[in-house]
């Protein structure tokens, strides 16, 4: 009997506390606590660019940034669903929706974007783009973080790793701080994730390539998993 007292004190000591059946519950979220779930968490992808505005263009076939950048996008929304993300898009198409008010259309996408990714309170941030150098022999991504982000840093290196180590083993770029609007003006931890150079004929082939797309989307997740310490 004392035994079978002492069980139930434990259990409702649990319940009281949150924590039952590996369980954590806040006032935000519920997150699972098994070891590859990302159940619970809300990360929201930003393809960059489109409508108006297409990003730079490919040297050699002249496709359009925005259009690799939602492909890649829509890989990591995938993949981040599968593992029980909740995904915030900010766009899922080539549609763009502009915020109201004074501004060009670039200054009132971008204000779109930052408030639908404040509005959803999302725990990360990760925005999509290609990159463009006048020397083709450059190629490789890399990823950003805003000035004075140490979380930032430390899930920009987590993605950087993530994709040397599984996809571009002589890349040797290393994650770099800047100023950035997407990052700067939302509330979570964000990091911009240049997925290679449509200046480099390789990184361009590469980049139109639906399996080397989904590639890319899985290593931001591995890396995503390693910030979130989660094995």
């Amino acid at each position: 009997m004392r035994k079978f007292l002492c069980c139930i004190l434990i259990l409702y000591s649990l319940y009281l506390s949150g924590c039952v059946d590996g369980t954590v519950t806040t006032s935000t979220k519920i997150v699972v606590n098994s070891p590859s779930s990302l159940e619970g968490y809300v990360i929201a992808v930003d393809p960059g660019h489109g409508d108006r505005d297409q990003g730079t263009q490919g040297r050699h076939t002249g496709v359009f940034e925005a259009t690799l950048n939602m492909q890649v996008a829509a890989a990591l929304q995938k993949q981040l669903q599968d593992a029980g993300v909740i995904v915030v898009m900010t766009r899922v198409d080539d549609t763009v929706i502009y915020a109201q008010g004074e501004g060009t259309y670039k200054q009132r996408d971008m204000r779109q974007r930052a408030a639908t990714v404040n509005e959803n309170d999302s725990d990360l941030l990760i925005s999509i783009h290609m990159n463009f150098f006048d020397d083709g022999q450059y190629g490789g991504a890399q990823t950003f973080y805003q000035n004075g982000s140490e979380k930032g840093a430390k899930l920009a290196q987590d993605i950087q790793t993530a994709i040397v180590t599984s996809l571009q083993g002589d890349n040797t770029r290393k994650p770099q701080s800047g100023d950035f609007y997407m990052l700067r003006e939302t509330k979570c931890t964000a990091v911009l994730v240049e997925c290679g150079f449509l200046s480099n004929a390789t990184d361009e082939a590469n980049l139109q390539e639906a399996q080397y797309q989904d590639k890319m989307a899985q290593c931001i997740v591995e890396g995503v998993h390693t910030y979130l310490g989660i094995s």
